[in-house]
């Protein structure tokens, strides 16, 4: 089963949106124990969102621009560049199948030991 880089370059700003919004819901229930908090939350969530909107409003565009033109070509130049990041920073033990946990984009990409 292959992995789905697209999925993997632009999962972790959609979550971010999809974080975002909920967070901002939730700054909405709290307002009633102490409102100067939920506003401060409810406005650093909207922003978060926004900022989430603006990158795949960019990346999303540019990404299918290169799948139309290079096809898997580019997808494969992605997942190798992505192996070879982990690899040349050390992130996870040489050979091994681990997967990264802290880094959402590169996270699921596992290191085929060759």
């Amino acid at each position: 089963m292959g992995v789905d880089v697209e999925d993997l370059f632009i999962r972790p700003f959609r979550d971010v949106v999809a974080l975002g919004t909920a967070a901002a819901a939730n700054a909405a229930l709290g307002a009633d124990g102490e409102p100067e908090s939920s506003e401060r939350m409810g406005k650093a969530a909207q922003s978060l969102v926004k900022e989430g909107e603006r990158a795949l409003k960019k990346l999303q565009p540019i990404w299918d621009a290169q799948v139309e033109k290079y096809g898997q070509a580019f997808r494969d130049a992605i997942m190798l560049q992505g192996r070879q990041f982990i690899a040349n920073h050390h992130l996870v033990h040489p050979g091994s199948t681990a997967m990264l946990s802290n880094c959402h984009a590169l996270s699921a990409i596992a290191i085929d030991p060759k």
